[in-house]
């Protein structure tokens, strides 16, 4: 039986007639439309079926944040695990190095640049409250970064829109971890915390007065 099945397979193969330019040109045809024709519209509904897929990247919660695109679009590729650190880089050849370009201590990971290198810990020392530090530091960083977005950790410290700044620093500080491997010497130079409050304002203050707030 197993034979007999293997020799239709065979058989069904051999007889799909091969491309010929006497025989119609073929044509690319969208699967999941009527007229076969495909559309950006078509390919994201048909993504958006998967509930699964939208729960577990809150997708939502990341395209309505008040922030410039670029800023979004940073955290959606935090999300899907797609930021170029150094493992990444590795994979395709282009480094050997593993570590860290900013503590060369720890293994680089999306979790490591944005939470626990101990560049980042100095500036979530000073926006977190301090009984609350522990959990901040020890969540799972899927969860991490969905608790934070949906300001339900209780962890700011005297921050207004804490949504707005913790999107802002992870943001600030993937430039420049992107500084520190790029730019050979490179040195901090600026107050980070002082820096982010200040543009997070700026962000929060635009968003209002682009919703006629």
């Amino acid at each position: 039986m197993v034979y007999l099945g293997r020799y239709n397979i065979i058989q069904r193969i051999v007889a799909i007639r091969p491309p010929h330019p006497s025989l119609s040109s073929n044509v690319l045809a969208w699967r999941w439309s009527d007229n076969q024709l495909f559309s950006s519209k078509l390919a994201y509904e048909k993504i958006a079926e998967s509930e699964d897929w939208i729960h577990h990247t809150n997708w939502n919660v990341i395209w309505q944040k008040g922030v410039p695109e670029r800023v979004r679009t940073f955290l959606w590729l935090s999300k899907s695990d797609c930021l170029l650190i150094n493992k990444e880089w590795a994979r395709r050849h282009l480094t050997k190095s593993l570590l860290c370009p900013i503590c060369h201590t720890e293994e680089e990971t999306v979790e490591h640049v944005l939470r626990s290198c101990p560049i980042a810990t100095t500036v979530w020392n000073r926006s977190v409250q301090p009984s609350k530090l522990l959990e901040f530091m020890r969540l799972p960083f899927d969860d991490w970064f969905t608790v934070n977005l949906r300001n339900q950790g209780g962890f700011a410290m005297n921050i207004a829109k804490w949504d707005t700044f913790f999107l802002t620093l992870c943001w600030m500080l993937w430039k420049r971890r992107c500084r520190f491997a790029m730019e050979p010497g490179f040195v901090e130079s600026s107050d980070m915390f002082t820096l982010c409050s200040r543009l997070a304002k700026d962000f929060a203050r635009c968003n209002a007065a682009r919703l006629g707030g």
